[in-house]
């Protein structure tokens, strides 16, 4: 937590004295490449996405550069989350695939993989996806990352969920919960341990539901998401019916539902459809079609981008 913090300021720092340098008078190419390789980390940290391009072309214009491909890594997989970030699925999944070539160490070829499980899950290529996120683990293993195996055993414990796999899934999650714990990291902490209920609800286990309970409310009211909030609302609500036989008033059902509408994940909508949904006696209309479209940046406008997600260099 503390490195993450020093990462934090330090790139804060960067970003405002950046804009303080005159890019222009940057005379060598490990300068060049080294500015706005932090200029986009620094805004994707700061979730300014639109002032990376400008950056982004300058760097794919010096792929021929020593100091480029000393970053090619990097360059390109901030490239993919750059991409996702925008809706480009199918152009940040190229760029991750060109990254993933040039990964050369475990650490690097477990976070590229891990970004390409998600991009399969929200197309609902969920064979690809749990590929994706099992080789991941295995990655994660090797560098003895706890907060990575759990990231890998929550995303696999969803894809078990996909499957109809509901105490695979379960297990995965427990896997997922106890290793966030260990790692300190309460975001994922929260997200596997409203997994975790939800397991416990299909299973019908009203004790471990009861004990993870707390903890996981206690998580869901300091981070006050709303997409947090509609998915521990709607798995609340399913464990009053599957766990005590409790029926909804029409009132309650209309809030859940106008609840659902916050969740913006198309994975998740189509599990709390499959699972959740009918029991509660609630219809709810899954995110539209276009908005899982292949969406794409224009590459007529940016050859760069061309070069990039074609990895042709």
């Amino acid at each position: 937590m503390r490195l993450l913090i020093f990462l934090i300021r330090t790139l804060e720092k960067h970003h405002c004295y950046s804009k303080k340098i005159d890019p222009v008078k940057l005379k060598t190419d490990e300068l060049i490449i080294e500015y706005h390789h932090l200029s986009i980390l620094a805004s994707l940290l700061l979730h300014e996405e639109q002032a990376s391009e400008p950056s982004f072309a300058l760097l794919f214009s010096m792929v021929e550069s020593k100091s480029f491909q000393d970053k090619r890594f990097n360059i390109l997989y901030n490239l993919g989350v750059w991409l996702r970030r925008g809706g480009y699925y199918s152009q940040s999944e190229s760029a991750l695939l060109c990254a993933l070539r040039s990964a050369n160490n475990a650490a690097d070829k477990m976070k590229t993989l891990n970004s390409l499980g998600g991009i399969a899950r929200h197309y609902g290529k969920n064979i690809q996806a749990q590929d994706y996120f099992q080789r991941t683990l295995e990655q994660a293993k090797k560098v003895e990352n706890s907060k990575a195996i759990a990231i890998s055993n929550n995303n696999l414990g969803v894809m078990a969920f996909e499957f109809n796999q509901i105490e695979k899934a379960n297990g995965f999650f427990k896997v997922a919960y106890r290793n966030f714990q260990i790692s300190q990291y309460e975001s994922g902490e929260l997200n596997s341990g409203i997994n975790l209920l939800f397991t416990f609800a299909l299973l019908e286990d009203h004790d471990m539901y009861n004990r993870a309970l707390p903890r996981v409310k206690e998580l869901v009211d300091k981070y006050n998401s709303d997409a947090k909030n509609a998915y521990f609302a709607w798995v609340n609500a399913f464990s009053e019916v599957q766990l005590s036989g409790y029926k909804h008033t029409t009132v309650q059902r209309g809030v859940l539902k106008q609840k659902f509408e916050s969740i913006d994940e198309a994975g998740l909508q189509r599990l709390l459809q499959k699972y959740i949904a009918k029991p509660l006696e609630i219809e709810v209309a899954l995110l539209p079609k276009k908005a899982l479209g292949t969406k794409s940046l224009s590459i007529e406008a940016r050859p760069w981008l061309k070069k990039a997600i074609e990895c042709n260099f």
